[in-house]
């Protein structure tokens, strides 16, 4: 919750061994107005019998015409990026890759998608999800490697817009779902999920106060901890702690006031 108020970090380990739970938490950031990519890890340890295979879940950089560390990283940082657990994804608003901004004068907004995936992993079904809520999807009556989907979408207020891909849960998906991950289907798994774009109508910014006040009551909750139960070196260092989720909270509180420009 701090690192993210605070700017302190430029991507999200979305895919690890809590995806679905770590899923909703990063949608709560971004409709916040907070830009932040997807990323993926494989959280292996290769000194314990359950550990996850290294490479099971991992993250793609779009990097344009050149392949480097540094494009790599500044890709990562734009949101140039899908992770996965073996789907390739594809994801597009108005012909440009995630990342990228649209800004209308006026709403409603609307915007073209494309999306297109290929799978070593069978897959069921491709969704369209802005500000969280799926908007348009297609889906195979049986499992299948490619899936396509093309069209316009209406959004009435400033949005993220994102693809996710689900897939059949099957010994194909190295790392399959974790048994600590609540997870929304006993059947599906998360298996992709494209960084976001971005869709601005007027100086509206993306916000929502649901959203805001459960960040609030977690750096409370955080705070309580550290009163309680906090064991530190110093004083010193407690209370540079606590000065820390303070100014965190005070980002969250000014939110739904400000304009996106500002934010």
């Amino acid at each position: 919750m701090a690192d993210v108020a605070l700017q302190s970090i430029d991507a999200m380990e979305v895919f690890c061994s809590h995806d679905e739970p770590s899923m909703d938490l990063w949608y709560r950031f971004l409709n916040l107005g907070f830009r932040r990519g997807i990323s993926g890890g494989s959280d292996a340890f290769v000194n314990q019998h359950f550990s996850f295979f290294p490479g099971g879940e991992r993250v793609y950089v779009y990097t344009g015409g050149e392949f480097t560390y540094a494009s790599w990283i500044d890709g990562l940082r734009r949101g140039r990026s899908f992770a996965s657990v073996g789907p390739l994804l594809t994801f597009e608003v108005d012909g440009n890759p995630p990342g990228t901004e649209r800004h209308f004068a006026s709403g409603p907004a609307r915007v073209s998608v494309g999306v297109s995936v290929s799978s070593v992993i069978p897959i069921s079904r491709v969704e369209i999800v802005a500000n969280g809520q799926v908007i348009a999807k297609v889906s195979s009556s049986k499992p299948t490697t490619h899936l396509h989907w093309q069209g316009k979408v209406l959004l009435r207020q400033s949005s993220w817009v994102a693809a996710r891909v689900w897939a059949p849960d099957n010994d194909r998906i190295s790392n399959g779902p974790s048994r600590w991950s609540e997870r929304r289907s006993v059947s599906l798994t998360l298996a992709a999920h494209s960084s976001s774009s971005y869709v601005y109508i007027g100086d509206r910014p993306i916000f929502s106060a649901v959203d805001r006040d459960f960040c609030l009551r977690w750096l409370d909750s955080l705070v309580d901890r550290i009163r309680k139960d906090g064991k530190f070196a110093t004083d010193t260092h407690r209370e540079e702690v606590l000065s820390t989720f303070a100014r965190a909270r005070k980002v969250y509180e000014a939110m739904g006031t400000a304009t996106r420009e500002s934010q």
